[in-house]
């Protein structure tokens, strides 16, 4: 039971103590590959199964669910796609695709950052001037 303070309005405030379950009961859902990791299989593996996924019907996926012989990863992977296209949610493909195809790298992540540049303060206004005006 959490201890009571006097409000500053009248009443009282029930804060929460750390490690209160009501704070957060749930959490935040794992991720897929942090799911599996758990269960012992590796990154590699994760990602060829949801290539190979990712080529599939939704009866194949539906068969595979269903399977008994399936394996943890195979009905992880199937479920996710087969709720994603019965929810019409591109959340979890796109989740799916980015680790199955690895993510794009950010161009900002290219740019070295000892970059140097040498702008004069007032060539660059006169630039902006010109621009403005519409004579560029």
């Amino acid at each position: 039971m959490p201890r009571e303070i006097p409000g500053g309005r009248g009443g009282t405030i029930r804060p929460r103590e750390k490690g209160d379950p009501a704070l957060n009961p749930h959490g935040r859902p794992r991720k897929l590959v942090t799911l599996m990791k758990g269960v012992g299989y590796n990154e590699s593996d994760v990602r060829i199964t949801m290539q190979n996924m990712l080529g599939l019907t939704k009866d194949q996926l539906k068969s595979i669910i269903d399977n008994p012989d399936s394996t943890i990863l195979e009905i992880t992977v199937a479920s996710a796609l087969a709720k994603s296209i019965k929810k019409g949610s591109m959340l979890t493909l796109e989740s799916v695709l980015s680790r199955a195809i690895d993510k794009p790298i950010n161009e900002m992540q290219k740019i070295d950052a000892n970059i140097k540049l040498n702008i004069d303060p007032v060539e660059a206004a006169k630039e902006y001037q010109k621009i403005m005006s519409g004579q560029a």
